[in-house]
């Protein structure tokens, strides 16, 4: 997996370590996923916002096979990962994707306390994209 993790969890009695959480991902990520690229009409034009979407599209690589149907075990315990201030951001924002997917109140509460207090400006707009997706998702099905 090219994700580094940082830290060991369960030195602090946690349910899940990073490297447990990439496990279960890289054993269940859907292998059938295509991500189709687009190009912007003017490549120099960056802000935060662009770049956080762009990036909140790729990590959806990440998302287990039948993600909707990942058992809520696994959703308690990345939630842990998700409000351990150890956790890399990246694991934060792959794990913000899982949830906009997963059929579940659980997945709603964990969001909308994730976006009550955002640790950063980035896992902010993150949190408002996975919200958005979420909310959307349970509309259509």
């Amino acid at each position: 997996m090219p994700v580094p993790y940082k830290t060991n969890h369960n030195e602090k009695g946690h349910s899940m370590t990073e490297k447990e959480f990439y496990d279960h991902i890289d054993k269940h990520k859907d292998n059938n996923f295509i991500f189709f690229g687009y190009n912007t009409l003017n490549n120099t034009f960056q802000n935060l916002e662009f770049e956080v979407s762009e990036k909140y599209i790729q990590l959806h690589r990440f998302l287990p096979e039948n993600c909707g149907e990942t058992p809520e075990t696994f959703i308690k315990n990345i939630k842990e990962l998700l409000f351990e201030p150890l956790t890399g951001q990246e694991t934060k924002e792959i794990i913000l994707v899982i949830l906009a997917h997963h059929n579940s109140q659980l997945a709603f509460e964990i969001l909308k306390a994730f976006l009550a207090e955002p640790p950063t400006r980035e896992l902010e707009l993150f949190g408002k994209l996975a919200l958005d997706e979420y909310e959307i998702i349970q509309r259509i099905f």
